[in-house]
């Protein structure tokens, strides 16, 4: 692998790579293909109005891709993609059952989401150290905050959340 002989933290953001990448790539494919807007929740909105197929297949896929080309195996690439946007999906679901409007902020919640998903999928293939399970958290909970604001100002998304 490309990354194993790196130092730890290295590793760890390169083996998190897809579900990053997974994580931010909805609001670029909204912007990109704006007419696929199918929801994942058939309209029930069991979801909300900003979770859909478009996001969910083209971030698994888009997750899968950059983790291909960074030199992970492929499956584990496409499987921590589709399990951090599946969790984002699940946190949907939880906001909508305390009565949270879709696009509303729940602090941690809407930061850790994607990453206690995908590390709980990975952990089929590989055994975190807790320095590094604390890293990705920091990187994707402060990471995603900064992007989303910044997806906020490029207009790529509606809220900074």
């Amino acid at each position: 692998m490309m990354f194993d002989t790196a130092p730890w933290w290295m590793h760890a953001l390169w083996l998190a790579s897809p579900a990053f990448a997974a994580n931010l790539a909805p609001p670029v494919l909204n912007k990109l293909f704006p007419k696929l807007n199918y929801p994942m929740d058939f309209g029930t909105n069991v979801l909300g109005t900003n979770k859909t197929w478009r996001g969910f297949i083209g971030g698994s896929a888009v997750g899968g891709l950059i983790g291909f080309l960074l030199g992970l195996n492929i499956l584990y690439s496409f499987a921590i993609a589709t399990a951090a946007l599946a969790g984002d999906a699940l946190s949907s679901l939880a906001k909508r059952r305390f009565k949270l409007a879709p696009g509303a902020p729940c602090w941690g919640l809407d930061q850790l989401d994607y990453i206690v998903a995908f590390l709980a999928i990975s952990l089929i293939w590989v055994e975190w150290r807790w320095n590094e399970v604390l890293l990705i958290i920091l990187v994707g909970g402060f990471g995603s905050t900064i992007c989303n604001v910044a997806a906020h100002k490029m207009g790529l998304k509606n809220k900074p959340w």
